[in-house]
């Protein structure tokens, strides 16, 4: 086999087909189908929130990226320009739809309003669970997510035409919403989502273009009803029996290979719910005269719901792992066994809390009735299955510590190792400004007990209580804090708390109400304004200890120890008078002479992050954009470099001509020879087919003949090879030069020598 048969000038004429089955074609019915599973995604974030009055602005960022991505594309505009032109869109969005209250131009101040709503929400987010109040935060973040999903989804469907990729970004946002989302709903938002992918598969099919199709009356029109009437209907029987069938198959009920469970193997469920510490100024304010529950006690105390131990330098946050209640509640742990108690009984009657948690004295012993009521040992802390307290009615019976300033003293700094794991815990970067006053207002203490004790004086000796202080309690508001020595116990609880860690005593923040007022009907009645949070330090052989850093704030009961009066909000004027910055460093004690000396802390920037992120998305774009064409030339090289001979660089011209030929959308198919490609996208190629033809038939030669070929067989397929490369460049337009540039998937595919070689080999095996 030595001639060059099939020469494109007398070879019969064959129709150019360049149908690639693996590649998603655009038309209406792919971009519905598309549209689709956007909007059902968003449907499915319906498990997050308490109500629907998310969904029509969700459902309006889905149509308006789509709908901005499609006039992109019906417009020629290459991706990174369709890039730039949804993020304007999303900016425009968030401007008009979410922050108009703020400016309808979009500036700094939208931003900064945009920022302060993320904040929030993401400080919210690790205590908010399903079904969480629809906030400006939680909705700009849905906002956000759709629009980022949607734009992703339409540039993997009719950009880098994939069918498998295009459903990821909507599956994202779906199974983001079915992991937190609460239980209602779950079969039906399933339900739609799965039939939204079934709808686009089929409607992705009909976007094809003709190709042979078994339909007996022929034609593209018919083949197209009858595929979107089989295909619908299929995913329409299908979805049925998921619902009819599938509950009543055996094992459908039984226990899941991979279940939710605690420690000991309990079955549990997941709850999550606001943060009271994050909600504790809105009840202080908004709150002050609502009358939340009464209590029926001879000894009032401070009325906990629950502690936090966790914090990320954004929120003080819990993840506590509730048991149900008996009518005997289990003990706290060991420690509380040492120091006095006084027995408490109290009768809760719960009116407005709108919360989980239900009010006792720390520590709870008994509970009754104890029905659909949990607790947690570790927190000490009592939760109803319901979706909130109000109307509750239950006694518990505690055991209220009486400790001394001596039987603290006396506790050293060993602490178990459980203990400091969990409560010793803080951010790498947790201020400079937070450690450094910490050693300075207690360098003068060596016990944990006068570390604590120091602390809390130090607070309110040189702090004032003031509600106008904007809430917050992450490392910029404890900063803040610091410098103005103004705020209210959301701040001091917050930023004790932290000291208290990087001073080695663990701490936590308990949140909670004061005892309130007691009124004729012989019941302390609690309001909003007796809200309050209060730090809680670990002393081995004793427990949780509370400690009262807020100025005219008093614990009923711990005189002896914190050297503070009984007081609360009904006992004290209220300070709002704006806030005014004090040097940290004017009333803190010298560290001691030992100390290392640490420089000031960097004034924050608020613009350092945000350059930080654009910077970082710059840096991956262009790294991106220079990368991609990079990497693909040195593959090539390499490949070319890697050539031993003349048959290895006919392979390889080979190798790249078909690979530029894919890039034109002209790919062979896996079951045709060298030169049957060759000659089925001549037509098709234009000028660059006649070259093809020229490389298939020495291709088929170098990889079937005994002896190789010689050098100049090797120089004349290199040529070719080249010749359909600028061939195929001349026909190209800008776009589809850019687009070629950065498809990345030639990178991801193998070296194509040896597809190559064995196509040739197969069709000279033919020929012969």
């Amino acid at each position: 086999m030595t001639g060059r048969p099939n020469d494109p000038a007398t070879a019969p004429a064959e129709p150019a087909d360049t149908y690639d089955a693996t590649l998603l074609q655009p038309g209406w019915p792919a971009e519905a189908g598309l549209v689709g599973m956007s909007v059902a995604a968003a449907i499915g974030m319906g498990r997050l929130f308490a109500d629907a009055s998310f969904l029509p602005v969700v459902l309006l960022a889905v149509a308006a990226c789509h709908g901005l991505s499609l006039l992109c594309r019906r417009r020629g505009n290459s991706p990174l320009v369709s890039l730039g032109a949804s993020a304007v869109g999303l900016v425009v969005f968030v401007t008009w739809v979410i922050e108009p209250h703020v400016s309808l131009i979009p500036g700094p101040a939208v931003w900064h309003a945009a920022q302060v709503d993320l904040r929030e929400a993401w400080g919210r987010f690790s205590e908010v669970v399903a079904p969480a109040k629809v906030t400006r935060g939680f909705l700009l973040g849905a906002v956000m997510g759709a629009w980022v999903s949607s734009f992703v989804a339409d540039l993997f469907a009719f950009r880098a035409r994939t069918r498998v990729e295009a459903i990821v970004p909507s599956f994202t946002i779906f199974l983001f919403g079915a992991l937190l989302g609460s239980e209602r709903h779950r079969i039906s938002a399933a339900l739609v989502y799965l039939g939204a992918v079934l709808a686009f598969v089929v409607l992705a099919e009909i976007s094809a273009p003709p190709r042979p199709r078994p339909w007996l009356a022929g034609g593209r029109g018919p083949g197209e009803r009858a595929l979107l009437r089989s295909g619908l209907g299929m995913a329409g029987i299908a979805l049925l029996l998921a619902v009819l069938v599938g509950p009543q198959l055996p094992g459908a009920y039984a226990k899941g290979v991979l279940g939710v469970a605690d420690a000991n193997g309990r079955k549990t469920g997941t709850r999550v719910t606001l943060s009271p510490l994050v909600d504790i100024r809105g009840r202080l304010v908004g709150q002050a005269s609502v009358e939340l529950f009464t209590v029926a006690t001879d000894t009032p105390t401070y009325w906990r719901i629950t502690s936090l131990d966790r914090f990320d330098g954004t929120i003080w946050s819990s993840l506590s792992n509730y048991r149900p209640a008996g009518a005997r509640l289990p003990p706290l742990g060991a420690d509380a066994s040492r120091g006095s108690t006084a027995k408490s009984t109290q009768e809760f009657e719960i009116a407005a809390l709108s919360s989980i948690w239900l009010p006792a004295a720390y520590r709870p012993d008994r509970l009754s009735p104890s029905g659909k009521v949990r607790f947690d040992p570790d927190s000490g802390s009592l939760a109803t299955d319901k979706a909130t307290s109000d109307g509750l009615r239950y006694t518990v019976e505690s055991s209220l510590p009486r400790l001394t300033a001596d039987d603290l003293s006396q506790v050293g700094a060993i602490v178990p190792t459980d203990i400091a794991d969990r409560y010793l815990e803080l951010p790498a970067n947790l201020s400079r400004t937070v450690r450094r006053t910490a050693q300075q207002v207690t360098a003068t203490a060596s016990t944990p007990y006068t570390k604590a004790k120091v602390l809390q004086d130090w607070f309110r000796d040189n702090f004032t209580y003031n509600l106008a202080v904007a809430p917050g309690h992450d490392e910029t508001a404890m900063d803040q804090f610091l410098r103005t020595r103004q705020g209210y116990c959301e701040q001091f609880a917050g930023t004790y708390a932290a000291m208290a860690r990087s001073l080695g005593l663990p701490a936590r923040v308990a949140v909670g109400f004061t005892a309130g007022t007691k009124e004729d009907d012989g019941r302390w009645h609690v309001t909003g304004k007796e809200a309050h949070a209060w730090p809680e330090v670990y002393f081995s052989g004793y427990g949780w200890v509370a400690f009262e850093p807020t100025p005219g704030r008093g614990l009923p009961g711990a005189e002896n120890y914190t050297q503070v009066a009984p007081a609360q909000a009904a006992d004290s004027t209220v300070t709002t008078v704006p806030a005014t910055e004090v040097p940290v460093d004017q009333a803190a004690p010298e560290p001691e002479a030992a100390a290392p000396p640490v420089a000031p802390p960097t004034p924050r920037s608020t613009t350092g992050p945000r350059v930080v992120v654009i910077g970082l998305l710059v840096t991956v774009l262009v790294a991106y954009a220079l990368g991609v064409p990079l990497a693909k030339r040195r593959r090539r090289a390499r490949r070319r470099a890697g050539a031993a001979g003349a048959t290895d660089r006919v392979l390889v011209a080979w190798a790249d001509a078909v690979e530029d030929m894919t890039a034109a959308g002209l790919a062979p198919r896996p079951d045709e020879t060298a030169a049957e490609f060759a000659h089925r996208v001549c037509r098709a190629a234009g000028p660059a087919g006649p070259a093809l033809v020229r490389l298939a038939d020495d291709t088929s030669v170098a990889a079937w003949s005994a002896g190789g070929v010689a050098a100049d067989v090797a120089v004349r397929a290199e040529a070719e090879a080249a010749n359909v490369a600028t061939e195929l460049a001349a026909q190209a337009t800008r776009r589809d030069r850019l687009r070629t540039a950065l498809d990345p998937r030639p990178l991801l595919a193998g070296t194509g020598r040896q597809r190559t070689t064995g196509a040739a080999k197969a069709g000279a095996d033919q020929a012969a």
